[in-house]
């Protein structure tokens, strides 16, 4: 039996894809290696570092710098 998944103090849904879950994570600002490490920990979930990045870019999903 896989472990659930928590953000926030919240239990996640078991609805939640591969995909759902790497957006997710994104949204609430854990790094790359942070996703990588919950994927596989609490679910199971055996990708790459590099995938990963493949995956936020097809999501359009992109971190933005604060420069001053």
């Amino acid at each position: 039996m896989e472990e659930q998944g928590y953000v926030g103090g919240n239990q996640l849904p078991d609805t939640l894809n591969r995909d759902d879950l790497i957006a997710l994570y994104f949204h609430v600002g854990y790094s790359v290696r942070e996703i990588l490490g919950f994927l596989v920990t609490r679910h199971g979930i055996a990708i790459s570092e590099r995938h990963i990045h493949r995956l936020l870019r097809r999501m359009h999903l992109v971190r933005r710098n604060n420069e001053s």
